[in-house]
Order: C-alpha cells, then structure tokens, then sequence
C-alpha cells in the first residue's frame, strides 16, 4: 500500500520558496518533459512545475486556460485571455452608457472595444521598424522576377488574408469534419448576426 503524501511544513516567509520534490517516473515521461522544456526555454524543473501546477488550476476549474495554452501556445492564449478581460470590462461599462444589449450591436461601445484591444495589442508590439520579408523559403520563387511584385504584396496583406480565410472557415467553406465541426461550434456562439457581419466584405468607419 503506498505511503500517504506527508504534509510539508511552512514558516511564516515561505510563501514563493521553493521546495524539493523529489519523485520518479518513466523514461518515456522523462523524455517528453525535457523535449517540451526544449520547446519553452524552461528548465526541466521549471517545466515540471508548470504543468503541474496547470494541472492543479484545470482541477480548480480553470480547464479553459489548459485547453487555449494546449491549442495555441501560452504565449497566445494568455494575450487572448488578456484581451478577452479587457473586451468585457469595456463591453460591460460602454453598454451601461448607452443602454445597449450588447456592445456588439452599438457603435460607440463597440468602437470602445476595438480601442481597448489596439491597446493591449500595441502595448505588446515588439520594438523595431517593421521590414517585409523579402525572401521566401521557396528559392526558385525568389529567382522568379515575374513574382517579386506579387509576393511583396502577399506579404504586406498577409495578416488581412489570413483573417479572411480563417472566417471563410468558421462559415463552414471547407470540406474536412474536423474544420466542420469548429465552424459550427463558433457560429452557435457567435450568432447568425455576427456570422453574417463577419463574413461581409464591408469594413465598418467610426
């Protein structure tokens, strides 16, 4: 019968410290840790530490956090929560203002939103001037002088195309049933109202 976990004991200032933990496991176990420590730039105890106290938050009810850092990255998913808070903070008080149902459905709030999301996104913008890629990882499109023109403009509008695609997508234009299923999972949520804004080719001015 195994040992019960002994209870660690704490001073008064051992709040942050960090303690030993001393345990065993599989190579197998082993040898995915230290290959997603490679993948963050963690230690292997600091990987360690991370997933299980990920683990520990999904156990609290915090299974959204894991399934968003497990789809997208920590990086992309804290900036998304992040944003989230910050779109239902403004949404919540501009909506108040103006005595809308959602800010979804009026201009000002939702002009407030889209505010407070540049915000946080130019908040996080790396330092630099930004420098189109002028290079592909395709050499003989880069020896092809009759594409150079429509590369550099690929490049420059990537961002827009790749946003319109991936809403072509949620509207259900593509045939696999993994895809399918997660355009319809996003239409349920958003509504046939944003579904259709969304899939307009319009680009509402304040």
């Amino acid at each position: 019968m195994p040992k019960k976990a002994a209870r660690t004991k704490v001073g008064r200032n051992s709040s942050g410290k960090r303690f030993p933990l001393n345990m065993r496991t599989t190579i197998e176990l082993r040898q995915a840790l230290e290959e997603a420590a490679r993948h963050s730039g963690r230690s292997l105890a600091q990987e360690v530490e991370q997933r299980l106290q990920r683990s520990l938050q999904a156990d609290a009810g915090g299974q959204v956090y894991d399934t968003l850092a497990h789809a997208y990255g920590e990086k992309t998913s804290g900036l998304v929560l992040l944003i989230a808070a910050v779109v239902a903070s403004i949404g919540s008080t501009t909506t108040r203002d103006v005595d809308a149902a959602d800010w979804f459905s009026n201009p000002y709030a939702f002009d407030q939103v889209a505010q407070g999301v540049n915000e946080v996104l130019e908040r996080a913008r790396p330092e630099g001037a930004i420098a189109v890629p002028t290079r592909s990882r395709n050499p003989q499109i880069d020896n092809d002088q009759s594409s150079a023109h429509p590369m550099r403009r690929l490049r420059e509008n990537i961002g827009r195309m790749i946003a319109s695609d991936t809403i072509s997508t949620m509207a259900g234009r593509r045939e696999s049933e993994d895809w399918m299923q997660w355009g319809r999972t996003l239409r349920d949520l958003l509504g046939p109202t944003l579904v259709a804004r969304l899939q307009s080719d319009r680009i509402a001015t304040p």
